[in-house]
């Protein structure tokens, strides 16, 4: 179906009439965008409706309640990632010309983004999700030996620390007990899972004596530990470089475990960890689609 985007740009720009402009610096006030969300609604605080919602009838309601200034952000860093990918296209450039039909293009971006997630939250029941017959067959713990990620079509899991022979694969179905911090966020963070944990991490007599067997760094340690948290933190270091000092600190050093030192490298792996295979998906992805567009697909 066509759209006539100078109606659906009238329609929403005399609603949306008075907002600070979301195009400059990708920057905008918060709150008064939202009490003008609230004002063109009614001033229904739970029932913020899209102002899509008469021309292109995509649904009724979204149930939304006010969102933390981060969040608006992140949207708008979407939203603005989306505008620039999309204004590459000769054919887009065409239509949207104007410096109106560009604000409305973002603000349609910004609705479309807060949509998609306010409509699928929490509807785990309605989740899509992929099968993979290795990784169900292992357990969850609080303190996991191995990464894992899935995405898309694929599983990988990454030994976080070395596996001992005849050792049990965990790894962490979210909670980790070392990022949680205390006992009260731990089981706070359980308490969204539909199983009681008894893993060495949840089960108090268990973790008592566990923590009693860690070790402490000695001096070589404690160096190697501030060279390699360095490295961590350096912006500027490639990540193969924070790859290798971590894992070679975690090989020298995993005999202390669960010592706290310890486990804030174990925690900085998994960051650099997520960081590298989402690179490694993002140019597999890039990949596959330049070679449809070489295949004219």
């Amino acid at each position: 179906m066509e759209i006539n985007i100078a109606s659906l740009q009238d329609h929403i720009l005399t609603r949306a009439r008075g907002r600070p402009d979301v195009h400059e610096d990708f920057d905008f006030a918060i709150e008064r965008y939202h009490r003008e969300f609230l004002a063109s609604t009614g001033g229904r605080k739970m029932d913020l409706e899209s102002t899509w919602r008469h021309v292109l009838e995509h649904g009724p309601r979204v149930k939304v309640t006010k969102k933390e200034e981060k969040n608006y952000r992140r949207f708008m860093f979407t939203a603005s990632i989306y505008f620039t990918v999309y204004m590459q296209s000769p054919a887009v450039r065409a239509l949207i010309v104007t410096e109106d039909q560009q604000k409305f293009m973002l603000r349609c971006f910004m609705d479309y983004k807060q949509i998609c997630l306010q409509a699928s939250m929490f509807f785990w029941d309605e989740a899509n999700a992929p099968l993979f017959p290795i990784a169900s067959i292992i357990n969850h713990s609080c303190d996991p030996n191995v990464y894992a990620i899935p995405r898309m079509s694929h599983f990988k899991m990454v030994a976080l620390k070395p596996i001992a022979k005849g050792e049990q694969i965990f790894f962490s179905y979210g909670p980790v007990w070392y990022k949680n911090g205390d006992k009260a966020k731990q089981d706070s963070t359980m308490s969204l899972f539909l199983f009681q944990c008894d893993c060495v991490a949840c089960n108090p007599a268990r973790l008592k004596r566990w923590l009693a067997t860690q070790k402490r760094l000695d001096e070589h340690g404690i160096r190697d530990l501030r060279t390699c948290s360095k490295v961590i933190a350096d912006d500027l270091a490639p990540l193969a470089a924070k790859m290798n000092a971590v894992q070679q600190f975690i090989k020298k050093y995993a005999h202390t475990h669960p010592n706290e030192s310890f486990c804030s490298v174990l925690q900085g792996f998994t960051d650099i960890l997520y960081e590298a295979l989402m690179n490694e998906w993002a140019n597999k992805m890039r990949s596959e689609a330049l070679e449809q567009v070489d295949r004219g697909l």
